[in-house]
């Protein structure tokens, strides 16, 4: 059954995944995030105020896929080489 929200409800909150990934962050230079389709890891990292410094990328954009096979390190190219706590 579905529910019905208003906008307000609907605001972003951040989760307890969060500290999760911000550990990770300060740890590995690289961190990525996977899961099933339509769960919110795009949401959450475009949200997420501990994390939202940081370079985001997606590889449903095609172009950028196949730029990414050509030229795997021009992915990392102008980020942070370093993370700032």
């Amino acid at each position: 059954m579905n529910e019905n929200y208003s906008h307000y409800e609907l605001k972003y909150k951040n989760s307890w995944q969060s500290i999760l990934i911000k550990n990770a962050l300060s740890n590995y230079p690289i961190v990525i995030l996977t899961g099933a389709r339509q769960v919110g890891k795009s949401t959450f990292l475009k949200n997420d105020k501990n994390i939202t410094r940081y370079k985001y990328l997606t590889l449903d954009d095609f172009d950028l896929l196949e730029f990414a096979k050509k030229n795997p390190e021009s992915l990392w190219q102008d980020s942070y080489l370093t993370i700032n706590n």
